[in-house]
């Protein structure tokens, strides 16, 4: 516990900054950075702070923007990957998972909404950020998807 909290403190102390691809409404990032209620709740702010983010469906951009800021970018992540930050200490994002999932065609990133998984692996390639969050289904850890983890 005493860890816990000399780490709370720590956090206080800088900001950990954090690029959000596929952002969608920002469910994930709220997540991340906390401070907000939820069924009686209260989340306390963790610390992190997403610096840039990127949605390419206009509703769930303008909802985002609305509830957690104007970092946001709208439009397809290769239209706008040349203008991702220089560095963050964290990349996340949550791809979409349809050509990876089990109730899909498993088609893997040649699927055509699943090959958007190239580009987490490319902003953390450009980033050389200290951690990366990429959530997706369960699909993805089975031996067919092998050569996307190597990646």
């Amino acid at each position: 516990m005493a860890r816990l909290i000399q780490l709370r403190k720590g956090l206080a102390k800088r900001q950990i900054s954090v690029v959000s691809l596929f952002s969608g409404c920002g469910g994930m990032d709220l997540g991340v950075v906390g401070g907000f209620d939820f069924l009686g709740e209260c989340h306390d702010k963790t610390g992190f702070e997403i610096i840039w983010a990127n949605e390419i469906n206009p509703a769930a951009y303008n909802t985002y923007r609305q509830n957690l800021g104007d970092h946001i970018i709208e439009g397809d992540i290769n239209d706008v990957i040349d203008d991702l930050p220089e560095y963050s200490d964290v990349v996340i994002g949550g791809f979409p998972c349809q050509d990876i999932s089990i109730n899909g065609k498993m088609l893997g990133i040649k699927g055509k909404r699943s090959s958007l998984y190239s580009a987490i692996v490319e902003a953390v390639k450009r980033i050389n950020p200290k951690a990366f969050v990429a959530e997706n289904v369960g699909g993805l850890l089975l031996k067919k998807m092998k050569h996307l983890l190597k990646r």
